[in-house]
Formats: C-alpha cells, structure tokens, sequence
C-alpha cells in the first residue's frame, strides 16, 4: 500500500484514545435521561426547546471526537425525533411545523463538512458521482428559491442534500468502515426492536400522544385515531417511512445481529406487517432477492432454511391472531389490483401528471412539493405537497437538465457501489447494497430518495461504497 494509502487508512484514528469513546457515551447517556426526566415529568412545552438544542450540540460533540457514535446518534434522532414531536405538541399545542423535526436533519447535516473538508475525493473515480448529483441539487435549489421562495426551498434542500453528505461522510472515510459498519449495525438492530415492539404496543393501545397526532395531522392513508383502526407508524413519522426503514433493518437482520436478532427480528415483522405499506414489502421482497444473490452459498442456505422454519411457526400463529384480518386483506389486494382504490389513484396519477411533469423544462425547484410547501402555504399543504411518484418528481422539481445530470451522478454511484460485487466475506456490505436497492427501486410509489428512506437510500449505497473502498485499501 502506497504512503498515501496508508494516510488516508487512518491509522492516527484507530489509535485515539478510548476516552474519547467514553466521554461520547457519558454525553449520549446524559441526553438521554435530561429528555426522559422532561418527558416524565410531562414538560412539552421544554422539551421542544431542549431537544433541539441538546441535540444538536451533542451531534456536534460526537461528530468532532466519535465518528462511529456520530453515525449511530444520527440515525437514532430519525428513529425516535417524530415520537418526541408527538409528546412536545400532547402536553403543549399543535405545531404544523415542529423545530424538534430540524434536529435529526441538522445532526446529520453536520457531514457537509466532510464533503467540503474532503472535496478533492470527488475527483475519484468511485465518488464523482456525488459531484453530479450536488450540481444538481444546486440547481434546484436557486430554481425553488425564486419560485418558492427561500424559507420552502431552504428547509426542502435539507431534506434532499442532507442524505446526500451524509452518504459521501461514510464512503470518504473508507479507514472508519468498520467502526462505521459496526455502528450502523448496532442502530439498526436495537432500533428495529425498539420501534417494532412500540408498534405493536401502539396498534393495540394506541398512546394519547399518537392519538393527538392521528386526530390533527389530516393524513387520511393513516387510518383513524382508535386502537386497530389505523397504519402503525411506531416512533416515526408516518406508516411509510416506518415501513421502509425497518424494512431495512430487517434486511441487515439477514446477515447478524447478535443475541437480539430473534426478539427484534420477531418484534419488527409484526410492526412492519402492520404498517399495511405494500410499496414496502414489495421493496423489501426485492432486497431479499439481491441480497440472497449477493451472499456466499453456505450464508443462503441458512436464509432459505431460516425462512422456511419462520414460515413453519409463524404463518399459523399469523392466520389465528388479531393480525390476520388487516394484513390478510392488504396482502390480498396485492392479486386483485385492478379492484383496489389506491393502485387506480396512482394510476391515474401517473397517466394525468407524465405530461406535466415532461413538459416543464425548467423545473419548478426544490421546496414545491411535499412538507416544505407548508413553509409557502400558511403552514397547509399546497397543490403539491402529496406527492405519490419519486420517478415524477425528479422531473418536475430539477426539470430536463437537473435530471438529467442527478440520474446521471446516482447511476455511477449504484454502479460503484451497489451494482458491483461486495467485498468477499462482508455479509454487511452485500445487505447494504441489498437494502439500497430495496428502497431505491420503490421510486415509482414515493420519493425514496429524500427525508428520512432518503437517508435509508443514501446510508446504506455510502456504505456499499466505504466497503469496497476499504477493501481495496488492504489489498
């Protein structure tokens, strides 16, 4: 390995003191309880300013000193932010638009400075194509900024370029993988426990906070506001982006997990099944397929063996529980499509919308669809803020050149880091890929590619990408 190699392995990094480790563990452990003594004690009013604050400063901490903590703090604030949204807005008032909902954007955010501090990386062959997609997330953003105005596209790029940095973060710091695989590893498997039991629990029981939240959000898809009567959403936002990102976990699940695999795999099929999302569970049929693809044959042989021991037990207790009745009929509606009132919807969106979205060349920016059309809307939805089609709205955000040069920049990455065979012998990097493609492929039912499943999408394909540039630096 040349002297430059062996610079950018990092060595100096896996020789940092263990104190830093411990003193990111005291900060992590410190935030905890001040937020849960808050939460007990009922302050919403306080935690909506705490939670933020705190956040962010300890993000900044972990980002300064724990590489690895910083990765798996920053998918926790996704993971659990919405659910202490909910708890501020039950003990004070609803807000449209909560500034607790910045915190895990800004932590995460935090990776541009990665991407500027390491910018001559984007000349490598393997990362140039995130300077093809940063051109055009520029573009649509000074395109949003004149037609939105600055407040809508300046919250709407944070959704779209966040997830961005944060995937460049992981694959230029090819010397962290491990750290980094580990720490993503360890989220995802306590967070698929966490959020799959609290799903169950929340199905059955509903919470008064998650009921204030159903009853105000105006959100019809999610169901009503009564125990069994609506789409578990756990800790997150909403059933679907729940749905695909312990999709995800699921899919890592695959491949290790330790002594709480069995609980939080068992916990977080329940919670996914109830989340009722078919674009979900058809993604992450398609992830299962790749991965089983890209593992070695003696780690499929167990899939398949586990899978059928899984089916054995578990489809019989399925069919005779309080589960049966909404997932058996979501699960039916998948063979009888032509009858189904959500596929007619899409369908007829797509055949409606394709001409308009073709036809305005110059976009109509970042910040004219989704959440951000609050900002431009007196905190309502606009025309535009329900938007069933990641396929359409790349066209109709970034236009023809914007487009072009963002489908352009992702297709070299998947190419790097997705299509390409994973290292031999990294289980992890074959269920990132598997998971990148899981819930890329379901941008024909939403924008996968931006917010929380953007950052799904964009972890895991920078992940695929730190796993072969890794491997390739001990080569």
């Amino acid at each position: 390995m040349s002297f430059a190699g062996f610079q950018e392995a990092g060595l100096g990094a896996a020789l940092r003191r263990p104190s830093r480790a411990v003193a990111g563990w005291c900060a992590i452990y410190c935030f905890v309880i001040a937020i849960a003594a808050l939460v007990l004690l009922g302050r919403g009013a306080a935690l909506g300013l705490v939670f933020p604050t705190l956040g962010f400063l300890l993000g900044v901490f972990l980002f300064a000193t724990s590489p690895a903590q910083y990765i798996g703090y920053s998918w926790w604030l996704w993971f659990l932010a919405p659910e202490v949204r909910r708890f501020v807005d039950f003990h004070s008032a609803w807000h449209p638009i909560s500034p607790v909902m910045l915190t895990p954007l800004l932590v995460a955010g935090l990776s541009a400075v990665t991407l500027v501090r390491r910018s001559p990386a984007l000349r490598l062959r393997e990362l140039a194509g995130f300077a093809l997609v940063v051109v055009a997330l520029f573009y649509g953003f000074v395109v949003g900024f004149a037609k939105t105005g600055p407040f809508a596209a300046s919250f709407a790029i944070l959704n779209w370029a966040v997830p961005v940095a944060f995937a460049f973060h992981i694959a230029a710091s090819a010397a962290e993988y491990p750290s980094h695989r580990s720490a993503l590893r360890r989220s995802f498997t306590l967070g698929t426990l966490v959020m799959g039991v609290y799903g169950v629990f929340q199905y059955f029981v509903l919470p008064p906070w998650d009921q204030f939240w159903l009853v105000n959000v105006d959100m019809p898809s999610q169901g009503y506001p009564y125990p069994t009567l609506f789409r578990v959403f756990s800790t997150m936002h909403s059933c679907g982006p729940f749905a695909f990102i312990i999709g995800a976990g699921l899919l890592l699940l695959m491949t290790g997990g330790g002594v709480l695999r069995l609980p939080a795999a068992a916990a977080g099929v329940a919670s996914f099944a109830l989340s009722l999302v078919r674009a979900a569970w058809l993604g992450w049929v398609v992830g299962v397929i790749v991965l089983l693809a890209k593992l070695r044959l003696a780690m499929r042989l167990q899939l398949v063996l586990a899978a059928v021991l899984v089916a054995a037990i578990g489809g019989p207790i399925l069919l005779n529980s309080p589960l049966s009745g909404p997932v058996g009929e979501r699960i039916g509606s998948l063979t009888a499509l032509d009858q189904d009132e959500s596929y007619a919807d899409r369908r007829q969106f797509y055949k409606d919308f394709l001409g308009v979205a073709l036809s305005d060349i110059a976009g109509e920016g970042i910040g004219s669809t989704g959440t951000a059309t609050k900002l431009s809307n007196n905190g309502e939805m606009g025309e535009y803020g329900y938007f069933d089609s990641g396929v359409m709205q790349l066209p109709f955000v970034l236009g023809w050149f914007g487009c072009a040069v963002y489908v352009a920049g992702l297709l070299a990455l998947l190419r790097q880091g997705v299509f390409a065979a994973p290292p031999k012998g990294d289980d992890f990097a074959a269920a990132a890929q598997a998971i990148a493609v899981s819930i890329g492929v379901m941008l024909i039912s939403d924008n996968t590619l931006v917010g929380v499943m953007g950052m799904g999408f964009w972890t895991f394909l920078g992940a695929g990408l730190a796993a072969r540039r890794h491997a390739a630096l001990w080569r």
